[in-house]
């Protein structure tokens, strides 16, 4: 071997000779293998489940960190019970989120509401619009299943009014549902202005408005109009709890009329309720009054306890003014408690309920 073919090295204290011919060889190999594409991979099987013809369940375990798997489990443990609550309530559960799937109940049929539609005649509108119109500007109504209902306080708190419209007074009655909805009355007040003697008014609530349909009995003169929805300034009025101790029913003119005498001698009525009659009277710095309906004049008279209050005059006239479609009024008393009036209003079913708290004197 030439001395150009051999390299002599030492290592460790060894004397070592190198070829350097195989040194070349092991380079340019190594070199070769570096530069050629590398030959396609055989593909590999994937492993699958056998095909039973069902979707695959789709795997939502989370990979949580050690810390925060505590407090999924505590969430989902919640959910559980929160579930488990509803059922018990009879809900039903739209979304499963414990397993992870969505319920579409086959028993449980799904429709859109119906909005409110109603239609009674111009007396019942009439008095509607009259009797709230003395306590509020903005008169809140609820429809429901039921019917409709508007209840208020004026603004001293001393009246309360509460109207009941069964949907069996209406002549046509749609709502499914609670539907809240209020007016200015100043509005309502101009479309009854158009009105005649043997109209019907149709409401039909949908939106932010109104319309509102003025009718004869022949269905020859049809009026549209079209009034916008506001938001009420005023909350749930609650009704009081009363128990009273005598109840009478009298012609309601003839209550305007004995609250009128009284008035010529003060601004407070005294309504005392006996078993022989009602007494009015009222005493101030203008002098006293007094007047008196006998049983005989009464067409109703039930006294368990002998009651009185006083009353404000002008309350009373205002109301039993407003009530023009009424012919009777039922009176309610007891001793230094509200005095309460019911008046039907265009029909029998459907009642105007006035609340007057007493005057209370030092």
């Amino acid at each position: 071997m030439t001395a150009l073919a051999m390299l002599e090295v030492r290592a460790f204290g060894e004397k070592m000779e190198i070829d350097l011919s195989k040194v070349k060889e092991v380079l340019q190999k190594q070199e070769q293998e570096q530069t050629m594409p590398a030959p396609p991979s055989e593909p590999t099987e994937v492993e699958t489940e056998e095909d039973t013809g069902e979707e695959p369940e789709l795997s939502t375990e989370v990979e949580l960190a050690e810390e925060d798997r505590e407090e999924y489990e505590a969430e989902i443990q919640e959910k559980r019970e929160e579930r488990a609550d509803r059922k018990r309530e009879g809900s039903v559960d739209i979304i499963d989120i414990t397993e992870n799937k969505v319920i579409f109940p086959e028993d449980k049929e799904y429709k859109a509401l119906t909005l409110p539609r109603f239609k009674f005649s111009i007396d019942i509108f009439r008095n509607l619009v009259r009797g709230v119109e003395i306590f509020v500007e903005e008169p809140e109504f609820v429809a429901n299943g039921e019917g409709i209902t508007f209840r208020a306080m004026d603004p001293s708190h001393v009246a309360l009014v509460d109207l009941q419209i069964p949907r069996d007074a209406c002549e046509k009655y749609e709502c499914d549902g609670e539907r809240k909805f209020a007016f200015r009355v100043e509005r309502l007040n101009k479309i009854l202005k158009r009105s005649k003697k043997n109209d019907s008014v149709e409401f039909y609530v949908k939106g932010n408005e109104a319309e509102i349909t003025l009718e004869d009995i022949l269905g020859n003169d049809k009026r549209d109009f079209t009034t916008p929805l506001i938001e009420s300034q005023y909350g749930t009025v609650p009704l009081p709890k009363l128990s009273f101790d005598a109840t009478f029913v009298m012609d309601r003119k003839k209550f305007i009329e004995g609250l009128k005498d009284m008035e010529a001698t003060g601004n407070h009525v005294n309504i005392e309720v006996t078993r022989e009659g009602v007494v009015f009277s009222t005493r101030g710095e203008e002098g006293k009054g007094s007047k008196e309906f006998k049983r005989s004049e009464l067409k109703v008279l039930d006294v368990r306890e002998p009651s009185k209050s006083t009353f404000s005059i002008e309350y009373l006239k205002k109301v039993l003014a407003a009530m023009v479609g009424a012919d009777d009024v039922k009176g309610e008393l007891a001793t230094k408690t509200p005095i309460r009036l019911d008046m039907p209003i265009g029909h029998p079913d459907t009642t105007y309920h006035f609340y007057l708290a007493p005057r209370v004197e030092g």
